[in-house]
């Protein structure tokens, strides 16, 4: 799908064709920095490599499990802008504003509600929407975990337990002509 968010992603020139994809991205001491991924070739080919760091995280869960199962809170969320820090009497833009709340899912069951701001999660200050993104991705599902939110100028904890979120894999349906990255793998 042309909504799923890539993100977290080393952007390199180096190149990343059919066949090479799932290769290391090496930087010029020889050092394994990331994985090549995906190309974008509307714009001269441009490559993204996931970050070694990310796959260090996630290796011993895929080898443990044979998969890499994303726990998810049931919402989308976006940056904070200028407009919301004042609306919300934050002190700088930090945080991710909830933009939607999936009916049924574990955001909407604590309820969370649109235009809050997510400040904190498990105790962790939440600088923008990929670090959330990222923390409630591998924090396990169904584990039951605690979010700070500013609604107006109040904060408060929720709880919530995290769902799963659906998987998705490129090669299960043709990629849409607007999709902006294309898989290196043929």
């Amino acid at each position: 799908s042309s909504d799923v968010a890539y993100e977290n992603l080393i952007q390199t020139d180096a190149s990343i064709n059919p066949g090479n994809s799932g290769g290391p991205l090496l930087d010029m001491d020889g050092r394994v920095i990331g994985i090549n991924t995906a190309i974008r070739a509307q714009a001269n080919n441009i490559g993204f490599a996931i970050p070694v760091n990310m796959v260090k995280e996630l290796l011993p869960r895929l080898i443990q499990d044979g998969k890499i199962a994303r726990s998810a809170i049931g919402i989308s969320v976006s940056s904070v802008t200028a407009d919301d820090v004042e609306r919300h009497g934050l002190a700088e833009a930090k945080g991710a504003l909830v933009r939607t709340v999936l009916p049924g899912g574990p955001a909407n069951r604590a309820g969370l509600q649109l235009d809050d701001v997510i400040v904190g999660f498990e105790g962790r200050p939440i600088a923008g929407p990929e670090q959330l993104r990222w923390l409630a991705s591998l924090a396990g599902v169904g584990k039951a975990v605690s979010v700070r939110v500013l609604r107006g100028k109040r904060e408060m904890t929720v709880k919530l337990t995290l769902g799963e979120l659906p998987a998705t894999d490129a090669d299960d349906e043709p990629p849409s002509p607007a999709a902006p990255l294309l898989p290196g793998h043929p």
